[in-house]
């Protein structure tokens, strides 16, 4: 067995471990693969789905919301490698498939943490940086080229940590533990808290200086003010809205401070809950109980991917309207259909309109 399958296969030798940790335990981890696999894959898909479909949704930010959907997809395609009935029939045909699977699983999840890490940056420079430099860090090149680091790196990772020779197995464990996960989670949490305090900042400067802050017709004088509530309002994955017609208060603002908040909050405790674990199994010392645990620990660590969508899509307003038209399959409710949504429409009605 590799090394890569060692360490992140919970497949383990199937017919010697059914014994030792039960047939009940192979059958839950069928079952949490299989859901993880199905809500994964729907939920994700429905992401890139909305996107391709709406103009509206086409942000930076959702661009790295979309790259994180793509991963936890190919993660979810992994994951009934690790059903006990899969695993046992793929090492018979060909050990190499699982070390395959194994290869796609560990870039996969590398991955999702980059691009987690990267969205926590965008939003750090959109809310704390004037719109000039969040506009010159994210140009399309420019964001072209995040979006293939969040890739190459974790790619490049795993393959020259299979041909190191120096590198031997809890080696191997100890830097995916110390640098893979732990060093994505303080960008993270900083960038949060970066963002936690200028919000806060800005809201009790705000109070302090007028108890009603109105934004009608009348341009407001405070251009950083309002350079921040337009940038956090117009492409964060809160509801958009126009500073042209809102009537901003300190109320409503500290709502959206609690609501960015909430969101962070949610953010990096599914990124702790369901990477942790597997993260601290690396340093458990090897026997039947640790091993058990890593398993489950691994289990969760895959149900991130089932997370994610509900975080980054379903607290948007527009993303809510796009998948409800999916689902009820309302094409022409679409706000703002793309080119390729126009192009599949005026196919239908061609179709329809020359019957065979």
């Amino acid at each position: 067995m590799t090394r890569f399958t060692i360490l992140v296969d919970i497949r383990g030798e199937v017919e010697g471990e059914v014994e030792g940790e039960g047939e009940v335990h192979l059958v839950l981890f069928d079952v949490l693969y299989t859901i993880a696999f199905i809500v994964g894959t729907i939920g994700n898909s429905l992401v890139i789905l909305a996107v391709l479909l709406s103009k509206k949704l086409r942000t930076t930010t959702n661009a790295f919301v979309v790259n994180l959907s793509v991963a936890n997809v190919l993660t979810c395609f992994v994951i009934p490698v690790n059903a006990s009935y899969v695993s046992e029939l793929l090492l018979k045909i060909c050990g190499k498939l699982a070390k395959g699977a194994d290869y796609i699983l560990l870039t996969t999840l590398g991955c999702s943490i980059c691009t987690l890490m990267c969205i926590a940056l965008n939003r750090w420079l959109l809310i704390t940086r004037p719109l000039t430099t969040y506009r010159n860090v994210y140009t399309p090149k420019k964001t072209a080229l995040w979006l293939v680091f969040t890739w190459v790196i974790p790619l490049v990772f795993v393959l020259t940590s299979d041909l190191v020779v120096p590198m031997t197995l809890d080696t191997t464990n100890v830097v995916i533990a110390v640098v893979m996960f732990p060093i994505p989670l303080i960008l993270i949490i900083v960038c949060y808290i970066l963002i936690w305090r200028r919000i806060n900042r800005q809201v009790r400067s705000m109070a302090s200086s007028s108890p009603t802050l109105e934004v009608s017709n009348e341009p407001i004088h405070n251009s950083t003010t309002e350079t921040q509530l337009d940038d956090i309002l117009r492409d964060s994955t809160q509801p958009q809205a126009s500073s042209s017609s809102v009537m901003t208060t300190g109320d409503q603002l500290s709502h959206h401070q609690t609501q960015i908040t909430k969101n962070m909050f949610y953010i990096v405790c599914a990124f702790v809950l369901c990477v942790g674990p597997r993260a601290v199994c690396f340093f458990l010392d090897s026997n039947e109980l640790s091993k058990l645990v890593a398993k489950y620990a691994f289990a969760v660590l895959v149900f991130n991917g089932c997370i994610n969508p509900l975080i980054y899509a379903t607290k948007h307003r527009d993303f809510k309207t796009v998948f409800r038209c999916i689902v009820r399959r309302q094409w022409d409710n679409i706000p703002e259909p793309s080119n390729f949504l126009k192009a599949v429409k005026r196919s239908k009605c061609c179709c329809q309109s020359n019957p065979v």
